[in-house]
C-alpha cells in the first residue's frame, strides 16, 4: 500500500479504474479490514474487492463457503466484508455476490478473467457510478473523479427534468442510469454491471425483483403474523448491531420500536456497550412538544439505552441551505438537512459507529385500503362496497369518498387521473393545484416540453396505479422504491465514520410485510396493525395505540419564515439561464406566498423544495468542480487483458 497524501479529504469511498495495462483501486479517507471501516478492501492473488457499508447474515454465508477457501481468505471473511464478497464471488460466481445481504456498493476485479464487477444492495444504501474516461473503465462511489471538461457543459437537462416531477414527497435518486452528468452512468440499487476488459463491453443485470421474492405467509391471526414479524425485526437490528451504536427515538412506533429492540440486544451483550438514544424534545412548539410524552414513556420501559433529550425549537426546516455538503446531485431533502445534520452530528461526537432510524414500517405496513381497487378489478362490486363501509365507519367520513378514492380511482383511465385541465396544458397546473403529476408554474413551457416532463408525471401515475399484480403491492413497492439511496448516510454520516441503517428496510423484512394478507395489515380503527401486535410487550399501549403522530408544519413555515432572505437570494443570484428551466418572477411569487404562511398544500411546497435544491445545488458547482479529493491511498493490480477493440 502506498501513500499517497496526507492531505484532508472531504468525502469518504474509493474509485477503481481499469486500463489495458492495469487496475487501480484509489480510496478517499480510511479504510480497515475489521467490522467498524465503513470502507473494506482484501486482496487475494490478482483479485481484489473493495465494499463501502455493511454485510449483514455473515455466518449464513461463510458456512456455504469456508471449505472452499484459503485458510488466509476464509479467516478474513469473518470480520472483512470485502474478504466475504471476494470468497463469495470466487466460490460461486455472479450468484455469490447476488447473494449478499447488507447496506453496500461494492467493486470486484476479477484478474484471472480481466473482469471489473460493480453491485449495489436493493436499497442502494450507498452510491455507485460508472463511466469510461480517458480509455478507461472506471466505477467510484463518486462522480468528481469520472468528469472531465467543463462541468457546467455536461449537466443534464433530462436528469434535471425527471428530478422536478417527483412523485409525491420526492425520493432519494432517480429510478434510471442517468445522472446529473452526461457521461456519468449510475449502477441502480439491486443491479450488477460487468466491465470484460478484453472486449471492452458493459453488460448490466437486474438481479433484484421485489415481486418474485415476496414471501407467502400462511399464518391465519394477527398474533401469529405479529410473532413472525418481531423474529425478523429482532434479527434485522441484531446484525446492525455494529461497534458502539446510537438510535433515533422519536416517540413514534417505528423509531422507537427500533430504538427499544437494540437497547434489550445491548442488555444481552450485543454491540459495544449500551446503545444511545437520540431524542429531538420541543418546548416552544405548540405540536410538537406533545411528543415529549411519548420519548418519556418509552424511555420508563427501556433497558440497555443512555437517552439524549436534545432541545429542537431551533433546529428549523431550510437552515440546510445555508451550508449543504457539497454533494455529487442536488439533494431532494435538503430543506430537513439541518435536523439530520444535527442528529448525526450528535452521534458522532458521541463515538458512535452505528447509527439505528426508524424509516420503512410505513412503507409496507403501514397501507391504505387497496385491496377494494383489487377487489372492484375481480368483479366484487359488492364486497368492495362493503369493505368501503367499514373503513369509513372507522375513519368517521363518507363511504363514497373511502370506495372513490381506494377503489375507483386506480381503475380510471390514466389521462381521467392526471387531469383534463393539467393535460390541456401539457402537465402544468396553478401552485395551489399540485399534484404529485403535475409540473410547477415557474417551469418553463419550452424546456417541460423539450425534456418530455408531461411524460414523467403519466408515467409515474401509471406505477403507483397498477405497476404490479395487486394495487397494495403497487403502492407499497412504489413507496419502498422512492426510498432508495440514502444522501444523508453518504453526504453526512460517512464522512464522519458513522454508518446509518433502516433495519424496517432488511429485504427480508419487506418480503415478509408484503407476503402477509390485506385482511391483516390494514384493519379498520387500527394504525400499522401488524407493528402494533410485534411490538405488545415491547412498547408502551400509549405509543402502540396512537391514531397519529405530530407533523411538522411550525418547523417547515418557521424555517421558512427564518431563511427566506437567503433563499430569495438564492433565486436571484443562481446562474441557470442557460438551462431554460426556471421563470425567476413566478418562483419568487410563491417563495413570498410560502413564507407569509400562505401556502398550505405541501404537494405544492414539494414542488417548490425540489426546484430549490436545483438552485442550490448549481450555486455550488464551481467550489464542486474545484473540490476533487486526491486519493489518500492508491493500489496497483495485475495487469488487464489487452483490448481488442474499441469501446
Amino acid at each position: 500500500m502506498n501513500s499517497v497524501t496526507e492531505n484532508p479529504i472531504m468525502h469518504l469511498g474509493f474509485s477503481v479504474i481499469s486500463r489495458n495495462h492495469q487496475t487501480e483501486f484509489q480510496f478517499f479517507g480510511p479504510h480497515g479490514t475489521d467490522p467498524l471501516s465503513l470502507v473494506t478492501f482484501h486482496q487475494t492473488g490478482n483479485s481484489a474487492a473493495v465494499v463501502m457499508g455493511r454485510i449483514y447474515y455473515r455466518d449464513e454465508k461463510l458456512r456455504d463457503i469456508v471449505g472452499q477457501l484459503p485458510v488466509e481468505l476464509a479467516d478474513a471473511a469473518k470480520t472483512n466484508d470485502a474478504a466475504l464478497a471476494l470468497g463469495m464471488y470466487l466460490t460461486r460466481g455472479r450468484e455469490g455476490l447476488i447473494s449478499l445481504e447488507g447496506e453496500y456498493s461494492l467493486v470486484l476485479w476479477d484478474g484471472r478473467q480481466g473482469i471489473l464487477i460493480g453491485s449495489r444492495d436493493p436499497m442502494g444504501a450507498y452510491p455507485l457510478f460508472w463511466a469510461e474516461i480517458d480509455g478507461a473503465i472506471a466505477l467510484s462511489t463518486h462522480m468528481r473523479p469520472l468528469v472531465r471538461g467543463s462541468v457546467r457543459g455536461l449537466i443534464n437537462p433530462d436528469y434535471l427534468a425527471e428530478f422536478l416531477m417527483p412523485p409525491g414527497t420526492g425520493r432519494e435518486e432517480l429510478d434510471s442510469e442517468r445522472c446529473i452528468f452526461r457521461n456519468v452512468n449510475r449502477v441502480r440499487p439491486g443491479t450488477i454491471v460487468e466491465a470484460n476488459m478484453s472486449t471492452r463491453t458493459v453488460q448490466r443485470q437486474v438481479y433484484w425483483d421485489w415481486p418474485s421474492r415476496i414471501a407467502t405467509v400462511t399464518a391465519r391471526t394477527l398474533e401469529e403474523v405479529g410473532q413472525q414479524y418481531l423474529d425478523l425485526l429482532r434479527e434485522a437490528v441484531r446484525q446492525r448491531m455494529v461497534g458502539r451504536v446510537t438510535a433515533h427515538l422519536s416517540g413514534g412506533m417505528d423509531s422507537t420500536a427500533i430504538a427499544l429492540l437494540a437497547g434489550r440486544l445491548a442488555s444481552e451483550g450485543i454491540g459495544d456497550g449500551p446503545v444511545h438514544g437520540l431524542s429531538l424534545v420541543y418546548e416552544k412548539l405548540s405540536i410538537l412538544s406533545r411528543e415529549t410524552a411519548y420519548v418519556q414513556a418509552a424511555l420508563r420501559v427501556a433497558t440497555g439505552i443512555v437517552p439524549h433529550l436534545i432541545n429542537g425549537d431551533n433546529i428549523l426546516d431550510y437552515d440546510g441551505f445555508l451550508d449543504p455538503p457539497l454533494s455529487d446531485e442536488p439533494c431532494p431533502w435538503l430543506p430537513r438537512l439541518g435536523m439530520n445534520r444535527h442528529l448525526v452530528n450528535v452521534g458522532a461526537d458521541l463515538g458512535m459507529h452505528t447509527m439505528m432510524a426508524g424509516i420503512g414500517a410505513d412503507e409496507v405496513v403501514d397501507v391504505p385500503p387497496a385491496h377494494i381497487s383489487d377487489l372492484l378489478k375481480r368483479g366484487h362490486l359488492l364486497a368492495a362496497w362493503r369493505e368501503a363501509g367499514r373503513f369509513s365507519q372507522a375513519m368517521n367520513c363518507n363511504r363514497w369518498k373511502v370506495f372513490s378514492a381506494n377503489g375507483l380511482a386506480s381503475l380510471l383511465p390514466i389521462w381521467l387521473r392526471y387531469g383534463l385541465r393539467p393535460l390541456l396544458r401539457r402537465g402544468h397546473a396553478g401552485w395551489s393545484n399540485q399534484t404529485g403529476h403535475t409540473i410547477a408554474p415557474w417551469i418553463r413551457p419550452d424546456f417541460a416540453r423539450r425534456h418530455r416532463m408531461l411524460d414523467y408525471g403519466l408515467q409515474s401515475l401509471q406505477n403507483i396505479s397498477r405497476k404490479y399484480s395487486t394495487m397494495r403491492w403497487s403502492i407499497s413497492l412504489f413507496a419502498t422504491e422512492s426510498r432508495r439511496g440514502d444522501m444523508s448516510r453518504m453526504w453526512l454520516a460517512a464522512p464522519r465514520g458513522l454508518h446509518v441503517t433502516h433495519p424496517f428496510f432488511d429485504p427480508r423484512l419487506v418480503c415478509f410485510g408484503l407476503g402477509i394478507p390485506s385482511h391483516l395489515c390494514c384493519i379498520p380503527g387500527q394504525q400499522k396493525p401488524v407493528l402494533a401486535q410485534a411490538t405488545r410487550g415491547l412498547l408502551p399501549d400509549e405509543i402502540r395505540n396512537r391514531q397519529r403522530k405530530g407533523h411538522f408544519n411550525e418547523v417547515t413555515f418557521m424555517g421558512l419564515a427564518r431563511n427566506f432572505q437567503a433563499l430569495k437570494q438564492l433565486v436571484v443570484t443562481t446562474d441557470a439561464d442557460d438551462l431554460g428551466l426556471i421563470d425567476k418572477t413566478v418562483l419568487l411569487d410563491c417563495l413570498h406566498r410560502a413564507s407569509l404562511g400562505v401556502a398550505t398544500d405541501f404537494r405544492g411546497l414539494d414542488r417548490m423544495d425540489q426546484t430549490l435544491a436545483v438552485l442550490k445545488w448549481l450555486s455550488n458547482l464551481d467550489a464542486w468542480e474545484k473540490a476533487a479529493a486526491t486519493p489518500t491511498d492508491v493500489i496497483h493490480l495485475a495487469a488487464a487483458q489487452p483490448s481488442t477493440g474499441p469501446a
